[in-house]
């Protein structure tokens, strides 16, 4: 089968490789398409590590070919979603019931190889059918979709309340419309791209600041009635955008970390932490919410085609890579298409 490897930081290439074989409670899966998230760039300029050679892709669509014995949930010739990645299942966490947290976890395109690839093969317990009628386009958004609802599940978020989102990529942007179809009111969208926070007002955004403007603060509270927001959802990933997540959350209110930063805070004022009363967390993987996540596809109440900028295909995926790379600000989701 043809397969795109990382060979070391910044070095895709393509291979043929043998077609894996599921064992017993594994199905093998014949990939439709692949979404290229923040991870796999991460992985792919060597800022997070990952064993090479190693195949990338962890988001991603496709048609069950095969099974091993036991494999009761699903058959040749459903249409699935995989989760990206899964606990070792012995470890003190996975017996607890948490796997997010597993000490040894399974990661696509970080401990065993993805899927870029024309086949992966995947543990049924993490495989789950989806219906036709959602589009490969947007079947690979699911692990997203999931992420994306842990984090506001763990927001508390109320009918009512006010939300600001962080980061208008493409995670920001599922966040703005979750948000919303929760009833949170209103919800502001922050940003440093022009492009991406009209794209955040054309899916229903109350309000969007570009944080690189004078009086960014003064607008966010005042359309909180000089509260600020009741929920601060970080999703951009940068360091800095916590301390704008500290200066404008409400007394009493609550920080999600949900972006991965990558380098430490350097003007952090704890302080604020005890003054304003205020709760911080991460959120972590979309453990639990896969089901829930394919569900939220199917009702198609999620724009989630309008946030794919770009596809390429399989034998395109180190030029997509590059592109990426070098173009980040105008592309908010890339997708390869394997067996389309």
């Amino acid at each position: 089968m043809k397969a795109i490897q990382l060979l070391e930081p910044n070095l895709l290439v393509q291979r043929d490789m043998p077609i894996p074989e599921p064992a017993a409670a594994e199905v093998l899966i014949k990939v439709r398409t692949v979404g290229i998230c923040g991870t796999d760039i991460s992985i792919y300029k060597g800022i997070s590590p990952a064993p090479y050679p190693v195949v990338l892709g962890h988001e991603f669509c496709g048609d069950v070919v095969k099974v091993g014995t036991g494999v009761e949930n699903v058959k040749p010739g459903d249409y699935v979603i995989s989760e990206a990645s899964w606990g070792c299942g012995t470890c003190y966490f996975c017996q607890q019931g948490q796997p997010s947290y597993c000490e040894k976890p399974f990661v696509y395109g970080r401990t065993c190889d993805g899927a870029l690839a024309e086949y992966v093969k995947a543990p049924a317990r993490i495989v789950h059918r989806i219906s036709a009628k959602v589009q490969p386009v947007e079947a690979q958004g699911v692990t997203a979709v999931a992420t994306t609802l842990r984090a506001l599940r763990r927001s508390g978020i109320n009918v009512g309340q006010s939300a600001a989102i962080l980061g208008p990529g493409y995670t920001g942007l599922l966040l703005l419309q979750l948000a919303k179809q929760s009833g949170a009111a209103p919800v502001i969208v922050t940003g440093t791209n022009d492009d991406r926070l009209q794209a955040a007002e054309t899916l229903g955004a109350d309000i969007t600041v570009n944080i690189r403007r004078d009086g960014w603060l003064d607008k966010i509270l005042a359309a909180t009635d000089g509260y600020g927001p009741d929920v601060v959802i970080e999703a951009s990933g940068r360091p800095d955008a916590l301390e704008q997540a500290l200066a404008m959350v409400k007394k009493g209110g609550r920080i999600i970390a949900f972006g991965i930063a990558g380098s430490p805070i350097e003007n952090f004022e704890a302080g604020q932490l005890y003054k304003k009363d205020i709760a911080i967390m991460g959120s972590k993987g979309g453990y639990f919410e896969y089901g829930n996540a394919v569900k939220a596809l199917e009702s198609h109440r999620l724009k989630t085609r309008e946030l794919v900028t770009h596809v390429f295909q399989l034998e395109d995926a180190p030029e997509a890579f590059r592109f990426i790379t070098n173009n980040s600000r105008s592309v908010v989701r890339a997708v390869v298409e394997v067996n389309c």
